[in-house]
């Protein structure tokens, strides 16, 4: 082999690793001591200081480790092949010889691809309460590509395959073959499906009700943070919020396309001390616009100095200017304003997506999320110089978006955590009864061809619960835990059982859109004619090498602009807020991190933005889904969390015979008469 301008590594034992074996002492003034003896915990082996021929075992282990390492970084397999990495590998192990690209792609890639599938298939062999979500994706070879995988509540995801619809119309019926194909490939039935979530097009909402209809046991819904997602485009989508988003997008392209300006930048935002760059805007989050703007909000004042000077505005020696709708849009204080009031009034949604985009999150966590940010908008202050038309159209818009969200899914999810069953059933002028907690419950007992004698049961379940009587007291964060209990026998209980199913579905596709993101790292300028089977091969490997380095931890996103929560179940401190202080007033007109996936070259142009909200029109709910309020009926109307003050982080509903003896050996109790108080009242 060639040694690429190395040195050969010595074939003297002695001498081999004498770097780390023999470390050099060196004396205060540098030089060279007497070589230390290295101190080991307990006994070496012999190979740790020379080396020896590798058994077959050995050699094929090694390869293996390169496989994996090449597939889950991304890198092309002709690297193994590269003289500087045989050289290093030489360094390490004279003996040992790289695997070629060939030998890596057609012994290890076919060998690692049956081992995964096969630990996938026993692993789907024990797993009845699965989640299938499907999305599309466009690669950069302008292929329909359309992924689809299996996933458990708090656990890791299973890929299923990709499937190329080029040429083809993605219709619904089209849709469904795609998916009961991907269910064959890893011998899943049906049967073990409790839930499908997809995206909200017109094809994918009547590819759900295609779905269903063949398969009626199986729920399905809208993925909850696409939802949340297009609301942000919705709010953005006011005159004066579409101008802020499209002078941001200038002034992003502008500085991060000048190498000399954007160097300029920097380093004044190193002596404010500025650490996070300007955002680039991802197409399919709309709340990446939102992340975009926070950034640009960040820079002002190192923007504007840099903007005030003369050379910044007046050419030099023929050297360029930053451009002059550029400066007139730092400089312009309306701009600014505009920015911090679309940051403001997006911003309870961006950090609902945030809290939500991880593995835990339920269906009822979705529904705290979203009244969370309806009553932040609700009650949210008007600064002297906001565009009121704008803070009107916000609010308008996430009542209605969350009219069309709250479904009885959704509320049904939020009924039967314990902690938040009060929240679901109030005196609210337009809040669910218990009877509707009855025909929601009925209907899926229907579907699942439960018996007559088991719905009569359910019946009596859900008012015992709604009660709060034994066994159905107390009550603690993560519901899954809460309802697994040993306290609840499922098969006395049937409600039991419907609220296992409930909590085990995966409310959004977050998951599909990470395994299209491992893709798209997969794909690059160098390595763009992958196959579609070798696309789905390296997405299948992917996703489980992640597991493998997390130990199959579950994963919670972190973004720059806030902090998702480290614990799992509803958020205790977001329900004590809205049970306690959820008062509607009037609004006064007085009144560090590291870079993260969004950052880099900016190409948007104010034509893609356009483009961009003109798609919004596509995204509709189900007509008849949510509860079929008009965004003029206020939130606080649906979910009356002010009678709820009670509720305390943690605190389930009391047993009937406490209730009941609240008030009895209360302080004073043998110092009134009747008679006299009813005089004194005037009776």
């Amino acid at each position: 082999m060639q040694n690429a301008g190395l040195e050969a590594p010595s074939d003297n034992p002695d001498s081999a690793g004498s770097s780390q074996d023999n470390p050099i002492d060196l004396d205060e003034a540098g030089n060279e001591g007497v070589p230390k003896k290295r101190r080991l915990g307990g006994q070496s082996a012999i190979a740790g200081y020379m080396d020896r021929a590798m058994s077959q075992k050995e050699k094929e282990t090694a390869d293996i480790y390169l496989l994996r390492f090449l597939v889950h970084a991304g890198i092309a397999f002709r690297a193994s092949e590269h003289p500087y990495l045989e050289a290093w590998a030489h360094v390490l192990r004279s003996t040992y010889n790289l695997p070629s690209r060939y030998v890596l792609t057609e012994k290890y890639l076919p060998g690692e691809e049956a081992r995964v599938i096969s630990e996938d298939i026993q692993r789907l062999k024990g797993m009845s309460l699965l989640t299938m979500m499907t999305d599309g994706w466009e690669d950069d070879l302008r292929r329909a590509l359309y992924g689809t995988l299996l996933a458990e509540l708090g656990s890791r995801p299973i890929v299923l395959g990709l499937e190329d619809i080029s040429g083809q119309r993605a219709t619904a019926e089209r849709l469904l073959e795609v998916v009961e194909l991907a269910l064959k490939k890893k011998g899943v039935s049906a049967k073990q499906l409790v839930c499908l979530v997809t995206d909200n097009p017109t094809t994918m909402r009547a590819f759900r009700r295609l779905f269903q209809a063949k398969y009626p046991w199986v729920l399905t819904t809208y993925c909850f943070l696409h939802a949340l997602n297009t609301n942000v485009g919705r709010i953005s989508s006011h005159p004066a919020a579409k101008e802020t988003l499209s002078v941001n997008a200038k002034i992003v392209l502008f500085f991060n396309s000048s190498h000399y300006w954007k160097g300029q930048l920097d380093l004044i935002k190193r002596r404010l001390g500025i650490k996070r760059g300007l955002k680039t805007h991802t197409a399919t989050r709309w709340y990446s616009l939102i992340l975009q703007a926070v950034s640009v909000q960040e820079h002002r004042t190192a923007l504007r100095e840099l903007c005030v000077r003369d050379d910044a505005q007046q050419s030099t020696n023929g050297y360029s200017v930053i451009k002059a709708d550029v400066v007139r849009a730092v400089l312009d204080a309306t701009h600014w304003q505009r920015n911090a009031q679309l940051i403001r009034l997006c911003k309870p949604l961006v950090d609902a997506i945030g809290n939500l985009e991880n593995r835990d999150a339920s269906l009822a966590d979705c529904m705290l999320e979203l009244i969370a940010a309806a009553q932040k908008m609700a009650t949210m202050a008007i600064e002297p110089m906001d565009d009121l038309g704008f803070t009107h159209h916000a609010q308008r818009t996430v009542r209605r978006g969350f009219h069309e969200m709250n479904t009885d899914l959704h509320w049904f999810a939020l009924f039967l955590h314990p902690l938040g069953r009060r929240l679901a059933v109030s005196s609210a002028t337009n809040s669910r009864k218990v009877t509707d907690a009855f025909r929601i419950a009925l209907d899926l007992a229907k579907s699942w061809n439960w018996s007559e004698e088991s719905a009569k049961q359910l019946i009596a379940d859900i008012q015992q619960y709604t009660n709060g009587e034994a066994p159905f007291s107390g009550g603690i964060a993560d519901a899954k835990s809460w309802w697994s209990g040993p306290l609840i026998n499922s098969k006395a209980h049937p409600i039991k059982a419907m609220a296992l199913r409930i909590f085990s579905i995966v409310p959004h596709s977050a998951e599909i859109e990470r395994l299209f993101s491992n893709l798209g790292g997969v794909q690059s300028v160098k390595r763009c004619r992958l196959s579609v089977p070798h696309m789905e091969t390296l997405g299948i490997l992917r996703n489980q090498y992640n597991d493998d380095l997390t130990g199959g931890a579950t994963v919670r996103r972190q973004h720059a602009h806030m902090h998702t929560r480290d614990s799992k179940g509803l958020d205790l401190d977001k329900l004590t807020s809205l049970t306690t202080n959820w008062t509607l007033n009037t609004p006064s007109a007085s009144e560090n991190t590291d870079e993260d996936a969004l950052q880099g070259p900016e190409g948007i142009t104010s034509e893609d933005i356009d483009r961009a909200f003109a798609e919004l029109d596509q995204i509709r709910m189900e007509d008849g889904s949510g509860d079929g309020l008009s965004d003029d009926v206020a939130v606080e109307t649906v979910y009356a969390v002010s009678e709820l003050a009670k509720v305390q982080a943690g605190e389930g509903i009391k047993p009937i015979e406490e209730v009941a003896a609240e008030h009895d050996g209360a302080p004073g109790s043998s110092q009134w008469d009747p008679k006299s108080l009813l005089r004194s009242l005037g009776m």
